[in-house]
């Protein structure tokens, strides 16, 4: 019996270091912009990356760009800035229109998105497309007023 009882004080305190362990992991971490530590790594809020949380997940599609785009005959500098949260952006003209197209995307690790986004000229975008190092493929559908729609496929090349 004295001897269940030293291995279970044994078991008991190997027990506890382990869940001490598991707190401490947590100790020297530092997770920003609402990011919490789980076992020693962040888990970044929506719109947030990177080891400690601290980059928009929007900084690496910011930037000033020429733009090839497959429906005209020449490029066209495009400026994407950040949007209305860090996992947003904003294309300040996408399709070189003679009234600007500012469309709104979602992003999310290299992908860029939105179904559906309205201009404020009733132009209706949709965009699917990634970054791949300084660079963004894009295809993106506007379907006009008139119900006819254009899908056009675009390579953004980063001037800065």
């Amino acid at each position: 019996m004295k001897k269940f009882k030293s291995l279970l004080a044994i078991v008991a305190l190997m027990a506890g270091m382990f869940v001490m362990n598991a707190c401490d992991d947590c100790k020297d971490v530092t997770c920003l912009n609402g990011g919490t530590c789980v076992a020693g790594v962040c888990e970044c809020a929506t719109g947030y990356e990177g080891d400690d949380c601290g980059t928009a997940a929007n900084a690496k599609f910011l930037g000033v760009y020429t733009v090839t785009d497959g429906c005209l005959s020449s490029s066209y500098a495009q400026t994407v800035s950040a949007g209305s949260a860090a996992n947003k952006v904003t294309f300040n003209n996408l399709g070189n229109y003679v009234t600007p197209a500012i469309v709104s995307c979602d992003v999310e690790g290299t992908s860029i998105s939105v179904t559906n986004f309205e201009d404020s000229t009733g132009r209706k975008f949709t965009v699917n497309g990634s970054v791949s190092g300084q660079n963004i493929n894009l295809t993106y559908t506007v379907t006009y007023t008139d119900l006819t729609t254009e899908t056009c496929t675009c390579s953004f090349v980063r001037n800065d």
